[in-house]
């Protein structure tokens, strides 16, 4: 008896979790469905979603989860949420996003099969998207994706590389930096020209390049401690560092020629 009743009360914990499991799985609300709040401009995605409907007549879905290995009796419920939201006569795409691993997969209906081999594209977008989803650009890599995907559907070329921004970002056509990040270098400049005495060129040059390019990588992450309140170290681009010190190295190298 008691055995039994452990068994009841296993199988009452196990349904309790597969309804937990279930009632966690996202369902498709319309063209652009975001689970984890991750992108604010979602008007701006719908409307480059219909521009695509509209230029290759496949109404793509787009679903942003943090939900992993998504069974496949809810994948077969997510098409057919797509499919009643999709016109009849057109076909439909589902592109789900996993925000957590960054993982893409990309399901085609019959209709657009024919023209789109989904397993290429899905490694198509995710090689031209997975730089900009890494250091949480979703915005920009949500359009390139819709870029990919739309050259892809009308066997056209790749096309270039095309800089997003919201329409309700307050700053979307300024130049990308800091306005005062020009004058801060420049004071990084004097300063260390007060530091460091001259010796030979070599030496010189080399001793501004080292300080000018650990100051860019406390700067960068400065930056992104002031913006997100935290940096993550793969955040930092410190190829950007080089090229400032590179930079300082060749500035350091002519204004000493007369020191020779």
């Amino acid at each position: 008896m008691r055995k039994f009743i452990i068994l009841l009360c296993g199988l009452f914990c196990l349904s309790l979790s597969h309804s937990a499991c279930a009632a966690s799985t996202p369902d498709i609300e319309g063209y652009f469905t975001d689970t984890t709040n991750t992108v604010s401009s979602k008007r701006d995605i719908i409307q480059r979603v219909e521009n695509f409907k509209k230029q290759t007549g496949i109404t793509p879905f787009i679903l942003l989860t943090q939900q992993e290995n998504i069974l496949l009796a809810k994948k077969a419920l997510l098409l057919q949420s797509a499919k009643r939201l999709a016109d009849e006569n057109q076909g439909f795409l589902l592109l789900i996003i996993t925000t957590d691993s960054r993982q893409i997969e990309l399901i085609a209906d019959p209709k657009a099969l024919p023209r789109l081999q989904a397993s290429h594209a899905a490694l198509i977008i995710e090689n031209h998207t997975l730089a900009y989803w890494q250091h949480g650009l979703w915005f920009q890599g949500l359009n390139t994706a819709l870029d990919v995907l739309q050259a892809a559907l009308l066997q056209q070329p790749t096309p270039p590389l095309t800089w997003y921004a919201p329409s309700d970002s307050p700053h979307k056509n300024d130049l990308p930096g800091h306005p005062l990040g020009f004058l801060f270098w420049i004071m990084a400049f004097m300063a260390f020209t007060w530091c460091f005495c001259f010796t030979t060129r070599w030496r010189y040059a080399l001793k501004f390049t080292l300080a000018m390019t650990i100051a860019n990588l406390f700067y960068q992450a400065l930056c992104l401690f002031l913006s997100h309140g935290g940096f993550s170290l793969h955040k930092i681009a410190p190829l950007w560092a080089v090229l400032i010190g590179f930079c300082t190295f060749l500035a350091t190298w002519l204004w000493t020629r007369k020191r020779r």
